[in-house]
């Protein structure tokens, strides 16, 4: 006994002692690691991602390998995989490394976004028949694109949108001296104190674009009303509609319609948004000459072209390519672009046509 006690309070055996405990320390350590982050890369190059008792398991792709898990709880996670490169020297030119970087999120929805996202987990389940399936190979909803892409993207704005969108109609009436007649013109804008700051954004630029318009009908009445110019009730209506909701994007159309004294007023304008409640220009310089030409070919087979072609200015074609691009002109709906050119720059008198609606199909989501 005395011989043991000695041997545990020596120099020594403190030393291997504590050097030991430091190595169960770092065990510990390195398997709580492990087990929260449930990932490892293999020296050969081979990728493992994986969760104990996912319920499941999804790839879909944007930019780069990821996954999506649906863990016990409503817990989601998601995995994005990117290959590590090295810069060779004297090539200017690099070389995959055999590594790979792991970018692992928990996704904060809200619980009714949660239930959401993962109602269309469950309806891709039903079609895979598989806990773990690849969503890239499948045929996909524009909504189910939609909720894949904002949960990998940890954007809970892209998917609430329409829960969002709160319309509001103004009337403006103003009444002739012998109030016999009057104008009652409306306009209709979007709620721009919501909890989603895209719809905000979306509302600030729609409604700036409404409120200018509203003022100037307004002014225009007025005019109409002190010079008696009106013989019956009259009024234009100005409104907002959404119109497309996509995996990348969303439409919206703003129409003008209505009867201001004798004149007749109509017109229509698109605009297509990105997510992030960005105006999406068309600056995709490659489809241009593309789509122009789709769109030309359409255009000459409309009973308009056919039947009132000899009102079309000189240059009408040139006139087209430059205003079809134009933010207003062109908004993204179901798989088809379309374009709405105001029939007089192309020379038509508004008797016979005011807009001219033209669809061109996209052969590729934007």
């Amino acid at each position: 006994m005395e011989l043991k006690e000695k041997n545990i309070r020596s120099p020594k055996f403190k030393i291997l002692f504590g050097i030991i405990c430091i190595l169960v320390i770092l065990l510990i350590a390195l398997f709580i690691f492990k087990s929260n982050n449930h990932k490892t890369i293999s020296s050969s190059g081979n990728k493992e991602v994986s969760y104990d008792n996912y319920i499941y398991k999804i790839r879909y792709d944007f930019g780069t390998e990821s996954y999506i898990y649906l863990l016990p709880d409503n817990v989601i996670k998601t995995v994005e995989i990117q290959e590590i490169y090295d810069i060779v020297p004297n090539c200017n030119c690099i070389e995959p490394t055999g590594e790979f970087n792991y970018d692992e999120e928990t996704i904060k929805f809200s619980e009714k976004t949660k239930k959401a996202v993962i109602s269309v987990f469950d309806e891709l389940y039903k079609k895979s028949g598989k806990k773990e399936f690849n969503a890239d190979n499948m045929e996909l909803t524009k909504y189910q694109q939609r909720v894949l892409l904002a949960t990998i993207l940890n954007f809970e704005d892209q998917i609430t949108i329409e829960n969002n969108l709160n319309y509001e109609t103004i009337n403006e009436e103003l009444n002739s001296k012998n109030n016999e007649y009057k104008i009652v013109n409306s306009k209709i804008l979007l709620n721009n104190s919501t909890e989603n700051e895209s719809v905000n954004k979306i509302a600030n630029y729609l409604n700036k674009l409404v409120n200018n318009d509203f003022d100037e009908i307004n002014s225009d009445s007025k005019e109409i009303i002190e010079n008696a110019d009106i013989k019956e009730n009259s009024g234009i209506n100005l409104k907002l509609e959404l119109v497309y909701a996509g995996p990348y994007s969303l439409s919206f159309i703003y129409t003008t319609e209505g009867q201001l004294g004798a004149s007749a007023m109509y017109n229509v304008k698109g605009y297509t948004f990105h997510y992030t409640g960005d105006i999406h220009e068309f600056d995709m310089n490659g489809w241009k000459d593309k789509y122009y030409k789709e769109a030309l070919n359409n255009f000459m087979k409309t009973d308009l072209y056919i039947n009132y072609k000899d009102q079309l200015n000189k240059d009408w074609e040139s006139i087209l390519y430059d205003n079809m691009y134009l933010t207003g002109n062109w908004y993204l709906s179901d798989d088809k672009i379309e374009f709405l050119i105001p029939a007089y720059l192309l020379g038509f008198d508004e008797s016979i046509a005011k807009i001219i609606d033209i669809d061109v199909k996209v052969d590729e989501e934007f």
